[in-house]
């Protein structure tokens, strides 16, 4: 050790950093401790311990020169159950081994033969767990833990178990590349002694499968980008943690630093400063240290892409495949039997079976895990739960050990029952088709897989041996027979595998060996006898005992086309009326049931006929007919259902008996719909519709619930075993109103939305809008097509018949009125009143409309109600139309209280009925006068009540003169404008007097009655026109005397005149 170097941490107290320590001239422990003391300034009395950072004390001459080695770390302590005061950091050296050399080139690792590696990868992280755990007193726990929600650098898979932990050696021996257990520096104190060397253990599950110092840095950095290794040893106080990480590689590559070179940290339980805050779900699981006794964590980080999406993706395939390589240890030696049990088998001690399970996490979602354990269909569940008998043996090359199991998988009436593999055959076989039943079950595949000590080496297969081949020649056991054989075979660990785990070196060279000895075992019992004859009798007995085939008896009916098939399938079909199957006879017409289908159905009905393809009708003639296959048709019950279907023979439950049968069909019938309940949840009671009700229109019908029953009373949302949309039930809606003129009409039509909570519900509706007569209809539906009856029954339904009445008025219309509308002459106008939704309505009571028009003053004398009518009786309008032809108005009526209270109509009112007689000519002057001879022109106005000019059908004017003789009578007709101007003769008064006479006009209406006429008084003065010439002669001598008067002429009378002299004495 002289010349050596040692790093020493004194923790006894505080955090200093460590002292380089250099053991020049230290021979013995008692030079080191020395030198300790002198280094770290330790009284002479002062008490410590010196010790590894796994807690080994070093205090003899033997324990330093066991335990300290150039480069160790070390601790100073008070005593060695002290807690850290403060972390320490140890330097570790991780170069390649040697053996990377030698064994670099020599395998391809995870070479994937079609498969995706990732489940390997992640199994050789599971086989240091299941060796670390081997000497467990209690539960053996594996958990692999996906974080794979999280981006970048957050994405984790974990892997954590129970086992006994890493001491900080053992930890640096992990990273040492090509480090195996059989070259590594055992630690030499306190070594467990290992037992199982000493016994043979069945199936070889020792647990020792993590060999190389490969598998588990491999899968790491295949996985991710970083590995962190976190572990506690048992019975130590510190927990040990090492990163490793490309980045950091690349990092000291590019600085030319020593990449292989770094430290591992010492801590206490759950202390996670090291780490960055940004790492929660990693300082989670760093909290979860604390009260374990020991563990190892494998945290892998940065996981790459096309690994998350497989993860995710493809959860079911990679966690069977677990389940399939470490299907013994965690099932025992016997494998997977919890077929044979209610409970889930799980062998006890001594095989110290595993718990292994995956959590998945998922951010805002309770984390999901499942144990391997709970797998049912990994591949060799699948070969143990199929087969029928097992065939145990051995092989014995000298320390070499191989336990090796045949199992026979038996044909079974129509189908090989050979298990598929999943992983690289799809297996998935439509009930209703029978596109398996010529599989050869094994084929060309090996018979054995093949284990190491326990574990699946996945790529490795033995084809067969010879005893257990196939024969050339054909002998009692039909050929086929070879072909349902399975087989594994367990070997120990004196036969070499890769280093990935994935095939064996020379497992089949040395099994074909002519050395290696074959016996069978029976009751862990070796025979004697020679293994080929006892594997043909075995073969010989499966066949007879296990292998079915029906028999088709002599009673053929026809050969049929069957067009529902593929073109070459279709014909010819032989139709049967029975067959033999499994010792029984099945005739058309037994009720029967099938096995539990694809879709999860189980069928009840009766047989109508039994199908083979081919023709036999020569064959069947000469006696029974065995196939290996066959079909039949049935016809399902209850027969509500009115469907027929074929199904592979091998659907047929040769278990079931009449009585269970009729049980399951009469358990059919009470899951058929029996009726339909509805309800009105969460609705005011105003909002229920009531068998007979009287509703207003457009009432609000409330939300409905429907709840189909069958008839034992059970809720159901669709036909017993439905799988498909064709067999759901719905519930239909409808409401027609039953119209008294067009007859019935279907004015609402909704499909319920069907919920957990209300099962099938209705929002409410206000489209109940016209009046009258109507049902409401809730209607059972089956399927997409909306059958309201299955199998001629109908299907349940609820009817409620209620009348929708008028609702009330919220509005009115102008009904038909008379066009002819006069001033001041009564019409009515009559309104129909309306609901909002147009429906005639009967008016409330007290109403009052109010009339309006601009530039008339309107006014009504009473308003009548008949029915849904209101009449305004006795309205007179009263105003100035101006002409003849009269005016139009916009008349507005309003009925208060009413949603739309108001309504407008053009109407033209002309002028009225003959009130008044006005003669404008009186009425231009006081003093009418006019002059004897001459006619007169009175204007004459008709009016009405208004002013206006009236018009009336024979409105004739006449004025009449009184006060002479002789007087003549004026007469004008008005009825086109109710003004006229009369006039005619002239008045002449014979023998007026000189001044004056008066004469009175009075004028009046013929025809009408009820107009008072008008007189007037007019002045007739004489006529300042000659009628006559009266020719006076007066003698010119007595011109001047007044006693003589001039003397008339008489017409063509003679005037004596003097000749000559003037004529001016002649006057008129």
């Amino acid at each position: 050790m002289a010349g050596s170097t040692v790093y020493v941490f004194d923790r006894r107290k505080g955090s200093k950093p460590e002292k380089e320590i250099t053991l020049d001239d230290v021979f013995s422990f008692a030079d080191f401790k020395e030198l300790i003391k002198k280094e770290f300034g330790i009284p002479y009395d002062g008490e410590f311990v010196i010790a590894t950072t796994n807690r080994d004390e070093i205090n003899t001459d033997e324990t330093y020169e066991e335990l300290v080695e150039d480069g160790d770390t070390l601790l100073l302590l008070v005593h060695l159950k002290q807690d850290l005061s403060a972390p320490i950091q140890e330097r570790v050296d991780y170069q390649p081994h040697y053996d990377t050399i030698i064994r670099s080139g020599m395998y391809e690792y995870y070479a994937s033969e079609g498969q995706n590696p990732l489940p390997f990868a992640i199994a050789e992280l599971i086989d240091n767990s299941v060796t670390a755990t081997v000497n467990n007193v209690g539960p053996r726990n594996i958990e692999i833990r996906l974080y794979l929600d999280e981006t970048g650098d957050k994405s984790m898979v974990c892997v954590l178990d129970n086992g006994k932990g890493m001491t900080t050696r053992e930890l640096n021996n992990w990273a040492i590349f090509r480090l195996s257990k059989f070259n590594r520096k055992r630690q030499r104190l306190n070594q467990e002694n290992n037992s199982d060397e000493e016994r043979v253990i069945p199936r070889s599950l020792n647990s020792d499968i993590s060999y190389f110092g490969v598998g588990g840095k491999q899968a790491a950095f295949y996985i991710g980008d970083s590995a962190r290794m976190i572990s506690k040893p048992k019975d130590s106080k510190d927990v040990h943690e090492m990163l490793v990480s490309k980045e950091e590689f690349e990092r000291r590559e590019k600085n030319k630093e020593d990449i292989y070179s770094d430290v591992i940290t010492s801590r206490q339980p759950g202390e996670g400063s090291h780490v960055s805050q940004k790492y929660e779900t990693l300082h989670k699981l760093i909290k979860e240290e604390e009260g374990k006794e020991n563990f190892t964590h494998v945290v892998i980080t940065s996981i790459k892409s096309q690994h998350i999406k497989f993860l995710k993706d493809d959860f079911s395939r990679w966690s069977r495949i677990l389940a399939n390589v470490y299907h013994y240890y965690i099932h025992g030696p016997q494998g997977n039997q919890s077929h044979l049990s209610n409970a889930m088998y799980r062998t006890s001690n001594p095989y110290k079976n595993i718990d292994i399970s995956i959590t998945t996490y998922k951010k805002g979602q309770q984390h999901q895990q499942l144990n391997l354990r709970d797998i049912v269909d990994d591949l060799q569940s699948k070969y143990i739960r199929s087969a029928k008998d097992t065939f145990e043996f051995k092989v014995s090359l000298g320390t070499g050990l191989v336990d090796g199991v045949l199992r026979y998988h038996p044909f079974l009436f129509d189908k090989e029952s050979y298990p598929i593999d999943n992983e690289s055959v799809l297996e998935d076989v439509d009930d209703e088709t029978d596109d398996n039943k010529d599989k050869h079950a094994r084929g060309s595949k090996a018979i054995f897989k093949c284990y190491w000590n326990g574990r699946l080496i996945p790529y490795t297969l033995v084809q067969d041996f010879a005893w257990c081949a196939k024969p050339t020649k054909r002998g009692n056991i039909p050929v086929e027979c070879y072909n349902r054989v399975s087989g594994a075979l367990f070997a120990n660990d004196q036969f070499e595998v890769s280093t990935n785990k994935l095939t064996f070196m020379d497992f089949e060279i040395k099994l074909s060996d002519r050395n290696a000895a074959f016996q069978r075992v029976v009751g862990d019992h070796p025979q004697r006898l020679k293994i080929d004859k006892q594997f043909t009798d075995w073969l010989h007995k499966c066949h007879e005992t296990h292998d079915k085939q029906i028999c088709f008896i002599r009673d053929y009916v026809e050969n049929i086309t069957r067009p529902d098939l593929p073109k070459k399938q279709q014909e010819p079909w032989a139709v049967f009326k029975s067959v033999e199957l499994d010792g029984k006879v099945y005739t058309t017409g037994q009720q029967v049931r099938t096995l539990r289908l694809r879709t999860g159905r189980i069928i009840h009905g009766a047989v109508k006929r039994f199908l083979l393809f081919g023709d036999f009708e020569n064959e069947i003639q000469n006696g029974r007919l065995f196939a290996t296959g066959g079909e039949f048709e049935i016809e399902q019950e209850p027969r509500l259902y009115n469907e027929r279907k074929i199904y592979p023979l091998r659907k047929l439950d040769r278990s079931a008996d009449e009585r269970q049968i009729k049980k399951a069909i009469d358990d059919e019938e009470g899951k058929l719909p029996g009726k339909l309940v509805i309800s009105w949840p969460d609705s005011p009671e105003s909002n229920e519709v009531h068998e007979g009700e009287k509703r207003p229109a457009g009432k609000r019908i409330g939300a409905i619930k429907a709840e189909i029953y069958d008839r034992k009373d059970q809720y159901m949302s669709k036909l017993p075993g439905a799988q498909h949309n064709s067999n759901k039930l719905t519930v239909e809606m409808k409401i027609i109103w039953h119209c008294p003129k067009s007859g019935d009409k279907e004015i609402v039509n909704f499909t319920g939305k069907h919920s957990k909570t209300w099962s099938f519900w209705f929002k409410p509706i206000e489209m109940v809008r016209d009046i009258g007569p109507h049902t409401l209809v809730l209607q059972t539906v089956l399927g997409e097509d909306g059958a309201t009856n299955l199998g001629g029954l109908d299907l349940p339904s609820h009817k409620i018949k209620f009348t929708s009445t008028a609702g009330p008025p919220s509005k009115f219309i102008f009904d038909t009125m008379d066009p002819s509308f006069r001033v001041d002459v009564p019409f009515n106008i009559p309104l129909e009143l309306r609901d909002e939704f147009n429906n005639p309505t009967k008016p409330t009571p007290n109403i009052k409309p109010v009339l309006e028009a601009s530039g008339l003053e309107m006014g009504y004398e009473k308003v009548e109600i008949n029915d849904t009518s209101l009449i305004v009786k006795g309205v007179k309008a009263s105003g100035d139309v101006g002409s003849a032809q009269g005016k139009i108005f916009n008349m507005t009526v309003t009925i208060p209280g009413l949603e739309i209270p108001t309504q407008q109509l053009k109407i033209r009112i002309l002028p009225g009925e003959p009130h008044k007689i006005t003669v404008p000519t009186f009425e231009e002057t006081d003093n009418l006068c006019i002059e004897n001879g001459k006619a007169l022109s009175i204007s004459v106005d008709i009016r009405d009540r208004a002013g206006n000019f009236s018009v009336h059908p024979k409105l004739v004017v006449q004025c009449k003169f009184h006060g002479a003789t002789g007087l003549p009578s004026y007469r004008a007709d008005c009825s086109h404008s109710g003004t006229a101007t009369l006039t005619g003769k002239p008045i002449f008064i014979r023998n007026i007097s000189k001044n004056s006479q008066k004469i009175t006009a009075r004028i009046e209406l013929l025809h009408i009655k009820g107009v008072s006429s008008v007189e007037k008084a007019i002045t007739v003065k004489p006529s300042t026109r000659a009628c006559k010439i009266k020719v006076f002669f007066c003698q010119h001598q007595y011109l001047d005397d007044p006693k003589k008067k001039p003397v008339e002429v008489e017409h063509k009378g003679d005037i004596e005149w003097t000749a000559g002299e003037n004529t001016s004495q002649i006057s008129e």
